[in-house]
């Protein structure tokens, strides 16, 4: 029942200490007999004495459980006193200390400008065999003008995680804002800065895939998103509470739940409002923008730095760009399916390749410059005087390196890891001599067989090592199953 004015409380209160009956109240004030009962009685369990009347509730372990975060509706409902819920909130708001009340002021917003969204711990996932818990992520969208609400629980805030939320929210609305207010976390916000932050580009594709504009909150600044950061505060109260001790043993099924909630919450009654959310959302509904007719395909991005052989890597794979780029740093816009490399700017796409599986290249010849470019390079020849100071075999290998191949530089990319590796491991020069001998010897122009021949003699030197088996005994009958 929908609770009455203090004045109008007042005005019941003044009639019955003149003497009406409670029939002439209600008449009066146009009230139900049980309302005006029920505030008359709530006066006369306060006027009792408290001598004769004993409180069975433990106030300090209710102050104790409302500070950690504890509803104190939900508490009274758990306790279920004698006493009614006014009289128990009057009580406790005398027992409770008195806190400064902050300043507030309603904003103003404008229907279907604004959709502003934020993340909590959510709750916990139960697996059924092992009984290990694992916890959720919970995402939570509001449009600020109507409060209608959307939300779900994840397993990451990663940036897959973000943007499919993203999208479940702007099927739930049936349209899309303008704007979407954010808070500073990585998959929406690359670095963050009060003034100038840089929005993370994978989430300002979908941005201009889906058609709003991405305004992340100013750090540590939480009214700037002060719709949700409420309505989070108003679920974990309330969704969270009800459910502390329910196990869920899939995310699927704690999404089910939590939307026959979400549902229930958007068709509440809003006392200041004196209707539901979904009532101010229809009113709204029509000021968003429609829903993008194709699907997003998830891209994300990194930057790199084009490698003297003309490639850059991407997961363990090589991929082409055109020799103009060495030595310049460009963005890489990749999928499952694709590799788009763009320049410094990202205004102009330079290469495209098939992405590969790990340790698979892709290399388009025309990227590379031709033969004789190619063995002049200043890489090339720094390579081949490092083999000069090593000794003869070294060299004859670098040499037999880029011999007799078609795209020299292709072979470059292996020779400055041998740099790396004797820079590193600090090899003696015959241990290096003795792997290039091996190497060529057997034909084997990976790298990985030039660094293990050449560890293996830092260890046992040249010797060859002939591991005889064991001796069986003719006594002995082994029999194979």
């Amino acid at each position: 029942m929908k609770g009455k004015s203090r004045a109008m409380i007042d005005q019941i209160r003044a009639m019955r200490a003149d003497g009406h009956s409670i029939s002439k109240i209600k008449l009066a004030l146009g009230i139900s007999r049980n309302t005006v009962r029920r505030y008359l009685r709530d006066d006369e369990v306060d006027a009792q004495p408290a001598a004769s009347t004993p409180s069975p509730i433990d106030w300090e372990t209710i102050l104790a459980e409302i500070g950690r975060g504890r509803v104190a509706k939900r508490l009274y409902e758990e306790l279920s006193p004698t006493m009614s819920y006014s009289n128990f909130s009057r009580i406790l708001k005398k027992k409770r200390p008195m806190a400064e009340k902050p300043i507030a002021i309603r904003l103003h917003h404008e229907p279907g400008e604004k959709t502003q969204v934020d993340y909590a711990t959510g709750l916990m996932i139960t697996d059924h065999r092992t009984g290990a818990q694992t916890p959720t992520q919970f995402f939570c969208g509001v449009l600020p003008h109507s409060s209608f609400i959307f939300g779900e629980f994840t397993m990451t805030q990663r940036l897959p995680d973000f943007i499919r939320s993203h999208e479940r929210m702007w099927a739930y609305f049936g349209g899309v804002s303008q704007y979407v207010v954010l808070d500073n976390l990585k998959s929406g916000v690359s670095k963050a800065h009060r003034y100038d932050p840089d929005v993370n580009p994978t989430y300002c594709d979908y941005s201009n895939h889906a058609g709003f504009v991405a305004l992340p909150a100013r750090v540590r600044t939480p009214r700037d998103k002060a719709a949700v950061e409420a309505t989070i505060g108003v679920i974990q109260r309330d969704f969270f509470d009800r459910n502390r001790d329910k196990k869920f043993y899939s995310l699927g099924e704690l999404n089910q739940s939590f939307r026959k909630y979400l549902d229930e919450l958007n068709l509440r009654l809003m006392p200041d409002y004196g209707c539901s959310r979904l009532e101010r959302f229809e009113s709204e509904k029509d000021k968003l923008k429609p829903l993008s007719e194709r699907p997003y395909e998830f891209f994300e991005w990194k930057k790199a730095k084009v490698h003297p052989d003309s490639c850059i890597e991407l997961s363990r794979s090589v991929y082409s760009v055109p020799f103009e780029y060495v030595h310049q740093t460009v963005h890489v816009k990749f999928s499952d399916k694709i590799v788009i490399v763009m320049n410094e700017s990202a205004t102009k796409t330079i290469a495209v390749h098939a992405r590969q599986p790990r340790f698979k290249n892709s290399i388009i010849p025309s990227h590379l410059p031709p033969n004789k470019t190619q063995l002049s390079t200043f890489d090339v020849r720094r390579v081949q005087k490092f083999a000069d100071g090593i000794g003869p075999r070294c060299r004859e290998y670098i040499n037999w390196q880029f011999d007799g191949v078609d795209q020299p530089l292709r072979a470059l990319r292996r020779m400055l890891g041998l740099l790396r590796f004797h820079e590193t491991k600090r090899p003696s020069a015959s241990a290096m001599e003795y792997a290039a001998s091996l190497a060529k010897q057997f034909n084997r122009k990976d790298l990985r067989y030039f660094q293990n021949c050449a560890t293996s003699h830092l260890q046992s030197g040249s010797r060859i090592h002939l591991v005889t088996p064991p001796k069986r005994e003719t006594t002995n009958i082994h029999i194979r199953t």
